[in-house]
């Protein structure tokens, strides 16, 4: 095993995926949950149907269940795949560069490793940028569900977190600097904050087909005081509270005055005492694929940290 390692985030989110039996008009917690996920991970990866394990995206990448682990007592272990086969980047050998020509039918793997936790509905998620997020986790599991003897009639997913962000808005004066980083594929969740600044995101994605998109805003060089958010304070609290939209940003940081202490200093909106960042082992020293049992291992040991808390 390598003995390379990098850190990867973990969150938490409450999962209830229900069903409704009989003629009943209430939802209840669904009675089969792990035989439904291994159903799911048993589908043929065949086609682009109902019955095919993959679920097929408009620019021809495709996701899917890779496989399904409840060898451990009271877990659920899987890991998600979206298999990118738009956009390939290059190869370079020896300094000469000539398009990555790999089959039709493959793609660049991403994985996402995740361990639901029944008894209290819990699931922990590794955060990979690049991978499938949890809402389209939720989806791609209600559509694949359907094929099922008991499909998941509907799943509740909200992310847990400690309300760190509130602290920190009632804490944040005047700003020196302003810093925000989303996918380009995310932009719509800007312009809920504020339309002015979804434009400038807007604008700069439109120059080039980069991945991300940043802004920065700095006060003027010589100015005295410095400048609001550029959107309420509501606003930013209630978007990142929603669903994996916290995810979905990549950097949302301030450098201002802090009331408490009098001075500037660092505010990081995207951090959260329920949200644990651990060393993974990846699975090789060129790669940055992390190792399953590695990844498990410490999603397991921040459940275990944060326990009490659910």
């Amino acid at each position: 095993m390598s003995t390379n390692t990098i850190r990867r985030k973990i969150h938490f989110f409450h999962m209830k995926m229900l069903e409704l039996p009989g003629t009943s008009k209430e939802f209840q917690k669904h009675s089969e949950t792990q035989k439904v996920l291994s159903e799911i991970a048993s589908f043929p990866f065949v086609g682009d149907h109902q019955q095919s394990r993959f679920l097929n995206h408009q620019n021809n990448d495709v996701s899917f269940l890779n496989d399904i682990d409840a060898t451990v007592a009271d877990q659920i272990r899987g890991r998600f795949a979206l298999s990118r086969r738009s956009a390939l980047p290059n190869l370079e050998t020896g300094g000469v560069l000539s398009p990555l020509n790999i089959p039709a039918n493959s793609g660049l793997a991403e994985i996402t490793h995740f361990i639901y936790f029944p008894n209290k509905e819990v699931i922990g998620i590794e955060f990979n940028f690049n991978g499938l997020r949890p809402t389209a986790m939720k989806n791609y599991l209600l559509e694949k569900s359907r094929n099922t003897d008991k499909p998941f009639e509907y799943i509740d997913l909200n992310p847990i977190l400690n309300k760190d962000l509130d602290l920190q808005l009632q804490d944040m004066g005047e700003l020196n600097l302003f810093s925000m980083e989303i996918s380009r594929n995310d932009l719509a969740i800007v312009e809920e904050l504020d339309r002015d600044l979804y434009s400038a995101f807007k604008s700069a994605a439109d120059v080039s087909d980069a991945e991300t998109v940043e802004v920065i805003l700095r006060k003027k060089k010589y100015s005295r005081g410095g400048f609001p958010l550029p959107f309420s304070k509501v606003k930013i609290k209630d978007l990142l509270s929603t669903g994996d939209n916290r995810q979905r940003i990549s950097r949302l940081s301030t450098f201002a005055e802090s009331k408490s202490d009098n001075s500037s200093k660092r505010f990081d909106l995207l951090e959260d005492k329920m949200i644990r960042s651990k060393k993974v082992t990846t699975i090789d020293p060129r790669s940055k694929a992390v190792d399953s049992l590695s990844m498990f291992s410490v999603i397991e040991e921040a459940y275990t940290e944060l326990e009490e808390n659910f």
